[in-house]
């Protein structure tokens, strides 16, 4: 039983979300319109941002992998 792989391919979106989103705070920094405090400060915001969010999809999605409660169907005497 190994980890599904829809599980893999999520985590891999949520990470080039978050190289997409620093790599868009360095442009901003390149071209001027951030300083260097501003960066670092959005740099971590994104990085904690989606790292919650991806720790919130991964429980959500592992809880239903495996449920612990299966309907209990009443027999009929």
């Amino acid at each position: 039983m190994g980890v599904p792989d829809n599980f893999i391919a999520g985590s891999i979106v949520f990470l080039l979300a978050a190289a997409l989103l620093s790599a868009l705070s360095c442009v901003l920094r390149c071209t001027g319109r951030l300083t260097k405090m501003n960066e670092t400060n959005l740099v971590v915001f994104f990085t904690v941002s989606v790292s919650l969010m991806w720790l919130t999809w991964a429980c959500t999605l592992l809880h239903q992998w495996h449920p612990l409660v299966s309907p209990q169907i009443p027999t009929e005497e």
